[in-house]
């Protein structure tokens, strides 16, 4: 159920619709004789008139009355675990199965994770590749994941976690303030870590590489340009991150391997996740 009847929650529930969702209905603390009775095919209901034994999810539409609406709820004794407030203005959510919806895995998969973070996709890798998964080179930045990665898959011998940022050679030190997910490498910051080549580090050729570098795929993709023309793996390359990535990234890929054939999928009803791939 969406709780707001005005323009944010119209978006709300265009996005459910696009993300496979059909709202119930929209809801608002009161009803008037000039309210719609239905909102673009959805019933609007009142929220008194709606039985308190109907186990409803909440979606508080607006973003201007989000903590009034929040009260209403939880005064109604609805679950918190039923409602849900966005941690923006409109909800996001996921589609597909981001990196390994394309392509199906070939015998003895090897795999370079750039930007590795929390090992989920380390581990979608693997459930993907099955028994062909032979290999995972993991690279990640940050200290504290780095030391989680390592406990993590520290009984995976398939399993190589490099502490590192991928880059266009191993002599570089970088520069980064940890912000999660969203680390970027720079010149300035307050951590520090060593720069890694792929082309380096992988003692065995990779036939996926996977970039998820927040802006530093380019420069990741040049420390890769052996491997890439002597073995011609596939890729699974982000290119949402700076304006003319979707188009310099395929372009050095192509300069690289012109026989490379390239597809492009988005993941999200945002602007995150939109995905590059490449594969002879």
């Amino acid at each position: 159920m969406i709780f707001g009847c005005g323009d944010d929650g119209r978006i709300v529930a265009e996005i459910l619709k696009k993300s496979g969702l059909t709202p119930v209905c929209f809801t608002k603390t009161e009803l008037k004789e000039k309210d719609l009775q239905y909102i673009d095919g959805i019933p609007v209901k009142e929220f008194s008139h709606i039985k308190a034994e109907e186990k409803y999810y909440y979606l508080i539409s607006s973003s201007r009355y989000r903590h009034e609406i929040y009260c209403v709820l939880i005064n109604a004794k609805v679950s918190r675990d039923r409602i849900f407030v966005p941690g923006e203005k409109f909800p996001s959510f996921d589609r597909g199965n981001q990196y390994f919806d394309l392509f199906s895995p070939s015998d003895k998969e090897v795999y370079v994770d750039a930007g590795t973070y929390d090992g989920l996709t380390v581990d979608r890798f693997l459930e993907w590749g099955g028994c062909k998964a032979r290999k995972v080179y993991a690279i990640e930045p940050v200290d504290e994941m780095y030391r989680r990665l390592t406990e993590k898959y520290n009984s995976d011998k398939r399993v190589s976690v490099i502490h590192g940022a991928a880059w266009k050679n191993s002599n570089d030190v970088l520069h980064f303030t940890d912000s999660g997910s969203g680390t970027t490498m720079g010149t300035t910051g307050e951590m520090s870590t060593k720069a890694v080549s792929i082309d380096d580090i992988c003692d065995v050729p990779p036939t996926y590489i996977k970039m998820d570098i927040e802006g530093s795929e380019y420069f990741a993709i040049k420390g890769a340009e052996k491997i890439i023309k002597n073995s011609k793996p596939k890729h699974a390359i982000c290119v949402y991150h700076k304006p003319n990535d979707m188009i310099n990234l395929g372009r050095l890929l192509l300069k690289l391997v012109p026989e490379y054939r390239f597809w492009l999928r988005h993941y999200t009803t945002d602007v995150y996740e939109t995905v590059l791939y490449a594969s002879i």
